[in-house]
């Protein structure tokens, strides 16, 4: 009887009937006496009903789709798009369903998941048009979301013509609410200028802001500009923090400032930790190369990992450092076979670059001919750009071919002058050879107090054994800014003699028979003075 009157439209009695169908359990009738209710206004008592029937497991779809309705309409019920939109979800309903039965009363939240919707195509087919329409009515509503999502959107060109003022326009927005991503890409901008004029003070600000609500890209740019700043402690808190999130890119700077102890304690096992957790961050092969290279650490020397990670650094960033490095291990045959036409060319490469160690070491291979034809032209201008950057082994070398002119054919107006110049430079930098250089030409030159203030590096540093000979005729014969001091005289011929078993050079040779008549001399001091007696 209920159906009867339902389909001629006589609601009250349908609604009668299928009361009473209910009260004796017949299926569905709970469901179909809320339906005449709600069709009689009798909205409350529908939803009462409507929910009886969810409860009993009876037409559950067809339930949420009509208490979905009594929401979105606010029928018997405070009016409710949020609990609307969940009964016609329970309904089997997609988002754009939803919206257009809740018609203008539908939220921006709905929106914006309608375009989602439109964008995945779950529920709907993919609209890409579309999901930008419901975006932007959602943005321009408010939805954070819906305003990064139109940021990224211009930003891409994926769905709209690529227009970046209008990306960050609605970056800007999302981030002004508190949008951590938002806010990270208004630091970019800033830090980088993309369509913003650089302003290194706002883009510091923003990233703080997005580091703040948890951006991780974020934490490690403000960590790595800190770090650039040199302001280490700040560095260290915003880098740690986004390794903590599984940030890689960030443990290489903490890798840097433990490895170098920038406002840390220098801790090189730390420092290779981090490297080791860096993933394939460029910079890392380098420190990597050099941990092996030196065996840091508690790390065992490996040349072999050593000239991988160089060579792996090298390929992914010619770099002139790895350069240098490279050529050294070409050169010594550390980790690979020996190549000196390989050592050439990567210390030309490193040298050209700026990297005095590489024009030392470029300057040798002409002068020796080591990977490339002899040139003492070429080998002369490379070690004189070292030396002119400070490098003692290049002044040291420098001094060499000057004091060697001849030799190497070298035009200039005084070039022993010149040569004590550049060993003088070296010296300066406590470089043995140099040191030892200049107390040989001082004492040979017979500049006795030039040669004086040298012999005591000489000897304390270097253990230089021609410096005893000097100290001890200085104190012999009280030259050289020196008191006689025939005791101590002896006791350095005595070092000299020690030190000296197997003279190697016609001089060497002569020193060392001078000294031993100066030890006999100092040990008979009559004889001596009875030998100048008969002498007169």
């Amino acid at each position: 009887m209920a159906i009867v009157y339902e389909w001629v439209k006589y609601h009250e009695k349908a609604a009668y009937w299928y009361e009473q169908a209910a009260n004796k359990g017949y299926e569905g009738a709970l469901y179909g006496h809320a339906r005449m209710l709600g069709n009689l206004k009798q909205h409350q008592k529908a939803r009462a009903l409507f929910m009886a029937s969810i409860a009993k497991k009876e037409y559950v779809t067809d339930c949420h789709f009509f208490l979905g309705k009594l929401y979105a309409n606010g029928w018997g019920v405070a009016q409710d798009s949020v609990k609307a939109i969940e009964h016609f979800k329970e309904a089997g309903l997609s988002l754009h369903v939803c919206y257009t039965l809740i018609g203008t009363k539908g939220e921006p939240a709905f929106l914006y998941n309608i375009g989602v919707e439109y964008d995945s195509g779950k529920g709907v087919p993919v609209n890409h048009a579309k999901a930008v329409q419901y975006y932007l009515k959602a943005a321009e509503a408010g939805h954070v979301l819906a305003q990064y999502q139109m940021g990224t959107i211009y930003e891409s060109g994926a769905g709209a013509e690529k227009d970046y003022a209008m990306a960050y326009k609605w970056y800007e927005k999302a981030a002004m609410q508190g949008h951590s991503e938002a806010a990270y890409k208004m630091g970019k901008a800033y830090n980088e200028g993309v369509h913003r004029i650089k302003d290194k003070t706002r883009a510091l600000d923003w990233y703080r802001r997005a580091a703040l609500k948890g951006c991780i890209a974020a934490q490690y740019e403000l960590g790595k500009e800190k770090y650039l700043v040199k302001e280490y402690h700040d560095a260290l808190t915003w880098l740690q923090t986004a390794v903590n999130h599984g940030n890689l890119p960030a443990n290489y700077y903490l890798g840097v400032m433990y490895y170098h102890g920038w406002g840390v304690t220098k801790d090189l096992d730390r420092s290779f930790a981090y490297f080791s957790n860096a993933g394939t961050f460029s910079g890392t092969y380098y420190f990597m190369g050099m941990f092996y290279y030196y065996g840091y650490g508690k790390l065992n020397k490996n040349l072999n990992k050593a000239f991988w990670y160089f060579r792996r650094y090298e390929d992914v960033n010619p770099d002139k450092y790895a350069e240098y490095y490279l050529g050294l291990c070409y050169k010594n045959g550390y980790g690979t076979e020996k190549s000196p036409q390989m050592a050439f060319q990567n210390f030309e490469k490193s040298a050209k670059k700026g990297i005095k160690q590489s024009q030392f070491e470029l300057g040798l291979c002409y002068k020796n001919g080591i990977g490339t034809s002899c040139s003492y032209r070429f080998a002369l201008e490379w070690l004189l750009k070292a030396a002119n950057q400070g490098y003692a082994e290049a002044q040291y070398e420098v001094g060499e071919m000057f004091f060697n002119s001849g030799l190497y054919s070298i035009k200039d107006a005084n070039p022993v002058l010149t040569a004590i110049q550049w060993f003088q430079k070296a010296a300066d930098q406590n470089h043995k050879l140099a040191v030892c250089r200049l107390t040989d030409i001082y004492y040979d030159e017979q500049q006795y107090t030039k040669a004086g203030k040298l012999i005591s590096v000489a000897i304390n540093k270097f253990s230089y054994p021609n410096a005893y000979f000097y100290w001890a005729v200085f104190c012999h014969q009280g030259i050289g800014g020196y008191q006689i001091n025939q005791q101590k005289a002896l006791e350095l011929y005595r070092s000299f003699i020690k030190y000296t078993p197997y003279p190697d050079s016609v001089k060497k040779v002569k020193m060392v028979e001078n000294a031993k008549q100066f030890i006999y001399e100092l040990e008979h001091p009559t004889l001596n003075k009875l030998k100048k007696i008969l002498g007169k």
